[in-house]
């Protein structure tokens, strides 16, 4: 029994949908460091203001993004403050730049974003970046809840099922701290908005009421 060989117009029509995605990702990429700050050595170019810059292939290397994850480690985590904001902002695109996949670095820039007074549409576009390219990595996971959870209000039914997944996949991997920015950034929402997370937390996870009441729901 002979197998039926493809239609030649699917594979065309696959290939060029691969080729779509590919390009969609590019752009998301872009569009989301556009209001970051410009590092025309990654470029290996002067930019314009607004320039969008993409990373020269001579850039991507083992020991560049090396230098650039260690030059970025102070700002990752702790205390952002008027004074160091600028120099975060900059550390932690340096390495997006050079390692667009690094979800971590997303969520932080939002952070950096939010602490810089930057229009909330930048802000949520880090944030559903580092949804995008490490939707199941535990620790980011973790350490990206309580910045969903102040986000909830303003975010998509879509980027609110996210924040759902990393809240119920996480639960008990917190650490006291983030615990605490957890039950803070739920006490910023407005009592719509807790109630609609609260809503959608029983009815998409295992949690209980107790659970519920520990972070302020």
């Amino acid at each position: 029994m002979s197998m039926k060989r493809p239609d030649i117009r699917v594979s065309l029509a696959i290939i060029a949908l691969y080729g779509c995605v590919a390009a969609k990702g590019t752009d998301l990429v872009k569009q989301a460091l556009s209001p970051a700050v410009a590092d025309p050595a990654v470029s290996g170019q002067i930019g314009q203001p607004g320039q969008q810059i993409v990373p020269a292939a001579r850039d991507v290397s083992g020991v560049r993004l090396y230098v650039r994850t260690d030059q970025a480690a102070p700002f990752l985590r702790g205390r952002l403050t008027n004074s160091n904001v600028a120099m975060a902002e900059e550390s932690v695109t340096s390495v997006l730049r050079v390692w667009p996949v690094a979800g971590a670095y997303w969520e932080r820039l939002a952070e950096i974003r939010a602490a810089s007074g930057r229009d909330i549409q930048s802000v949520i576009e880090a944030y559903q970046m580092s949804v995008l390219v490490a939707p199941f990595d535990g620790q980011t996971m973790v350490t990206r809840q309580a910045l969903g959870v102040r986000l909830w209000d303003v975010l998509s039914a879509d980027d609110r099922r996210g924040v759902v997944a990393d809240l119920a996949s996480t639960w008990n991997a917190l650490p006291p701290d983030l615990t605490i920015s957890l039950h803070n950034a739920i006490a910023s929402l407005s009592p719509d908005g807790r109630a609609r997370l609260k809503a959608d937390l029983k009815g998409r996870s295992s949690l209980d009421d107790r659970q519920l009441t520990e972070i302020g729901l």
